[in-house]
């Protein structure tokens, strides 16, 4: 089962639907969010939690106390390419209408520097 949040901030929200989907038999839980603040006791709740990896970007720079050390469970994802793609579709007067991280009809990677 997949959790898709704007951001996490002290992760309150994301246990509560958390439980809601292990309630209703969810095996394997991973969350996406924007933004990870991971402020207050969120590491600890997320430590402790049944989620198998929370997935962030890099708009907002990890805490220093977020590293493997604490939880093994967050990864964070640049959103470099995509920011260098929208400004190269600026100045070659392209359209974002189009920018999306994917192919509509696979997986493959739309432009260089995404993997």
């Amino acid at each position: 089962m997949i959790l898709v949040d704007d951001m996490i901030d002290t992760g309150v929200t994301l246990m509560r639907r958390l439980d809601i989907l292990k309630r209703l038999g969810a095996r394997r839980i991973v969350s996406f969010a924007t933004h990870g603040l991971f402020n207050g006791s969120a590491l600890q709740r997320i430590t402790r939690s049944p989620l198998s990896d929370v997935i962030v970007t890099n708009t907002v720079p990890l805490r220093e106390d977020v590293d493997t050390r604490h939880t093994h469970k967050i990864a964070q994802l640049s959103v470099a390419p995509l920011i260098a793609e929208a400004i190269l579709r600026v100045q070659t007067e392209q359209s974002l209408q189009d920018l999306r991280v994917f192919d509509r009809d696979g997986e493959s990677a739309r432009y260089k520097g995404q993997e």
